[in-house]
Order: C-alpha cells, then sequence, then structure tokens
C-alpha cells in the first residue's frame, strides 16, 4: 500500500496533475533526501539511471513526462532508498488525511503535565457542518466558521464554550449535567438535542430546543434584559437581543421571518429604565392572556382578536408603573401587530 501510494504520487507529479500539497510535498521529500545524503552518494551514473528508469517503467504507462523541476536521486544502499521512500509516503499520508478527511482545527491545547486538566479548543475552519464526538459520547454539529472548546478530562462538570453556532444531542446524565456557554447566556441539560447560536459578532443568542428540556440562564444575574431563567419545551426557541429584552417563541420558518421584521420595528422602541417599584413578569405566558392580565392590572378593555394571537408567546418584565401605551407598543410590534386606542379602549389587531 505504501509503495503503491508513493508511486501514484510520483507519477502525479510528473504527469503535472499533483496538487499544490502534493507537489511540495514530493519536492519537500527530495530535499530531505539530498540533505541527508553525505558525500559517497551516488549523484549519476548507472544506478541513478536504472532507479529512475524503473519508476518510469512502474509509474509513466508509456506517457510522456512533462517538464518539471529536476530531481536529484541519492542513495548509499537499497535499504537507504527504500527507508526514505517509506519516510516521504508516511508524510504524504498524513498530510493528505489531514487535509482532506479533516475539516475542523484543534487550534490550541492548553496542557502541562500528564493527569492535568487542559482546555481543548476546537475551530471549524470549513464552509460546511462538521460532526464532533465529545468524550462522554455526546454529539455536535459544529457550523461553519464556528468554534468550540471544553476542559479535558470532560468529566464531572461537562461545559463547554461555543462561538457561532453548533446542533448539540446530549448523552444523557441526570448527575452530570451538560452547558453551553454562549456570550451572555448559559444553557443547562441533562439529556436532550438542541441549537444555539452565538457569533461573536451578531446581535443575537438563540437556544432552539428538539427534544427533552433545557433550561436558559443569565451569565449575569444582573442582567436587565434576562431577570429569570426560562425553561423551554421542544418546538419553542429562546431569544436574547442586544435590543430588546429576551422571550421566548415557537419556531419556523414564518417565526424566522416575524421576527427579522420585529427586529427592525422594534428598534425605535424602547422600556422605561426604572429599576424600582413594583414589576410584573410574563415568562412564555400566551399572548392572549397577556392582554388579559394587562387588562386587569390597569383597570381597561384590551380588545383582541383569538386568532390573530394564537401561538404567540411572550416573555417580558415591566414596572406596573409604566405606561400602558408604552408596554402595548413593545409587545405588538413584537408580534407583527398594532394597536390603536379609541375612547379608552385598546384595540389589537393583525
Amino acid at each position: 500500500m505504501i509503495k503503491k501510494t508513493f508511486i501514484t504520487l510520483i507519477d502525479k507529479y510528473l504527469s503535472g496533475t499533483a496538487t499544490t500539497s502534493e507537489r511540495n510535498l514530493i519536492e519537500v521529500c527530495m530535499d530531505k533526501l539530498e540533505t541527508d545524503a553525505d558525500s559517497s552518494a551516488v549523484t549519476g551514473g548507472p544506478l541513478k539511471e536504472a532507479m529512475w528508469q524503473a519508476i518510469l517503467a512502474g509509474t509513466m504507462h508509456e506517457q510522456e513526462p512533462v517538464p518539471v523541476r529536476k530531481i536529484a536521486w541519492y542513495a548509499k544502499t537499497g535499504v537507504y532508498w527504500a527507508a526514505a521512500c517509506v519516510a516521504c509516503v508516511v508524510a504524504a499520508t498524513v498530510v493528505l488525511v489531514n487535509n482532506r478527511e479533516q475539516p475542523v482545527q484543534e487550534v490550541a491545547k492548553e496542557t502541562s503535565k500528564p493527569g492535568v486538566p487542559y482546555i481543548r479548543h476546537i475551530q471549524n475552519i470549513h464552509n460546511k457542518d462538521t460532526p464532533i464526538l465529545l468524550p462522554d459520547g455526546s454529539g455536535v454539529v459544529l457550523s461553519a466558521h464556528s468554534a468550540l472548546s471544553y476542559t479535558e478530562p470532560f468529566t464531572g462538570k461537562r461545559a463547554v464554550t461555543l462561538t457561532g453556532k453548533a446542533e448539540f444531542s446530549v448523552k444523557a446524565d441526570k448527575a452530570h449535567p451538560f452547558s453551553v456557554l454562549s456570550k451572555a447566556v448559559n444553557t443547562v441539560v441533562l439529556g436532550t438535542k438542541f441549537m444555539v447560536t452565538a457569533y461573536e459578532q451578531s446581535a443575537q443568542i438563540k437556544v432552539r430546543l428538539f427534544e427533552g428540556k433545557v433550561v436558559v440562564q443569565p451569565v449575569s444575574r444582573h442582567d436587565k434584559k434576562m431577570p429569570d431563567d426560562f425553561r423551554l419545551e421542544p418546538g419553542q426557541e429562546f431569544v436574547y437581543s442586544n435590543r430588546a429584552m429576551a422571550y421566548v417563541r415557537p419556531f419556523g420558518k414564518k417565526a424566522e421571518a416575524e421576527h427579522d421584521a420585529v427586529e427592525l420595528a422594534g428598534q425605535a422602541v424602547t422600556l422605561p429604565a426604572g429599576t424600582s417599584g413594583a414589576w410584573n413578569l410574563f415568562n412564555n405566558q400566551p399572548l392572549g392572556l397577556v392582554f388579559d392580565q394587562l387588562s386587569e392590572l390597569y383597570n381597561v378593555k384590551i380588545v383582541y382578536n383569538k386568532q390573530d394571537v394564537r401561538r404567540k408567546y411572550f416573555v417580558g418584565r415591566f414596572n406596573k408603573a409604566d405606561s400602558l401605551d408604552i408596554i402595548l407598543k413593545y409587545i405588538t410590534t413584537a408580534n407583527r401587530l398594532t394597536v390603536v386606542k379609541e375612547e379608552e379602549v385598546y384595540y389589537i389587531r393583525r
């Protein structure tokens, strides 16, 4: 197999069909042979010619060689030549496997002594998703241009840090929760399938749950955009934004399109920055129920069509002293609805 691989590389090199990495590899091998050979090496004559003809006979298959870099052949004995060929082929195998079959790059491995914990950092430098198997048996599909870090040994505290996007299939282990740190958000699970999106340049962090249950926590308990933990059910997506408070919604193409529109429309809508007083928290409640509770809290009538708010949810925290007009404006903008006030009655419409 080694001989066949080497002959194939030489064949491609001489015919001009070798890739840049293959061509560079052959030339590095030849440079190595030239450097290692001593003054007694055979630099010409019958031996060199015989070796060259033997290679041509086994590789060229009656093809005319394309002019390429001239290769000088040196050898003390047949053993030296065979060993050199094997070394080149082994190097070729390693380089080619790394180039063609390793779509992720381990860019950092911080370690000091055997048995001492170290950080493993894996980066997907390619333009396609890449599967990764973690030491605990959990699977990760790391998206293009994303990075994942974790500490080894990966036992006890199963914690990873993500920059970019990845889908996780976590092996169940009730005694050892699995957590994903992504900028301002920490997602904790026991065993489930979910996706986290947290690109460095993006203003959003998203956690999408496919199976099981997860708890999404703020990294800082002083984060006003996320005052409490969020518990997701399958089919729900948590959204954290730099522009507004965190919330949960059903995910799907329609929901994503709505959210993109909300991001543009919601930039001009801000909440009062009060830091004291009584607060009212809505944690992933149906939108109709939110309107009903606001109606009771502010003692006003809020009219809406149940079909317009079906399958819509809201997460938010408001000071009870805030203006209802501002609160309703924020909620309706976030759900692509409109609010109109007529004679002390608020009408919610699509």
